[in-house]
């Protein structure tokens, strides 16, 4: 039984001396070990940052854009200086037309890294999307500044000159575009529809079927022909080009309208008529 006492004994005795130990740290080990321990907590918030990121990534390319925000907005939260979870938040709020959110969050951004041109170029969008023009007019050149070499910052200042009904200077960065990058379909598009907007209908049709060369399955493209024809008095073409928009998209509303358009000035009413009424039965607040 004595030896078991002191066993006993022995034992709380070495806990009482560890404890002792713990509290006699001299400044620098305590310093050391706190450090340690930030360092440990610090770990761990950056591992719970990237796992909410990732799975926003993952959400963002299912096109699940209010999940996803709500993952960049934790990853935020445990990484405050996280950039990427702020970027591609702000593209998720771009794609639902929260632009106002958009804004804060790219601006955000932009204070962590303030030579990114790509925020810049995403709070344009968000800017434009809020008919602040000014602003989207500064991103943008901001972020062409940046990276001159980037062609959509070009693209998205095309359409902001479009909109503007500045149809020369939409030309000039379409075509600057068009330069960067050759296969970026809408761009020429968008030229030509600047080009007919200044009654360059010509300079329109080349630009509209080089786009259908590239991408022969945009209703739209043959729809802006079909237009453009129209315009240019080849009735059967136009006629043909909007047929051709209907085969690619069967509930293009707009081809059926047109198209019921060159319909009733060929005297052709029934089949006007009938043109119409699709149009009607696929959107009838047309």
């Amino acid at each position: 039984m004595k030896s078991r006492y002191l066993l006993v004994t022995l034992f709380f005795g070495i806990g009482s001396l560890a404890l002792a130990q713990v509290d006699d740290l001299t400044p620098e080990e305590k310093a050391y070990r706190d450090s340690i321990t930030a360092l440990n907590l610090e770990n761990q918030a950056i591992t719970n940052s990237q796992e909410a990121y990732n799975r926003g990534i993952e959400l963002f390319s299912e096109k699940k854009f209010p999940a996803a925000i709500e993952e960049f907005r934790k990853s935020i939260q445990f990484d405050p200086n996280f950039t990427a979870a702020y970027y591609n938040k702000g593209i998720a709020e771009n794609e639902l037309e929260r632009y106002d959110e958009g804004v804060k969050t790219l601006t955000r951004l932009i204070e962590l890294k303030p030579a990114y041109s790509k925020a810049y170029f995403q709070r344009g969008r968000s800017y434009q999307g809020l008919n602040n023009y000014m602003d989207a007019e500064k991103d943008y050149d901001k972020s062409i500044q940046l990276d001159p070499k980037n062609p959509k910052a070009f693209y998205n200042y095309g359409t902001l000159r479009f909109l503007q009904k500045d149809y020369d200077g939409a030309v000039t960065y379409f075509s600057k575009t068009i330069t960067l990058d050759e296969s970026f379909v809408n761009a020429y598009n968008d030229r030509g529809s600047s080009y007919r907007m200044k009654g360059d209908y010509a300079k329109a049709l080349a630009d509209y079927e080089t786009a259908v060369r590239k991408n022969p399955n945009l209703a739209f493209v043959l729809n802006n022909i079909g237009t453009t024809k129209s315009k240019m008095k080849d009735f059967t073409g136009a006629l043909a080009a909007f047929s051709r928009a209907i085969s690619v998209d069967a509930n293009f509303h707009l081809a059926y309208n047109n198209r019921g358009v060159v319909q009733l000035g060929q005297g052709r009413l029934d089949e006007a008529v009938k043109d119409f009424e699709k149009a009607l039965s696929i959107d009838a607040n047309y």
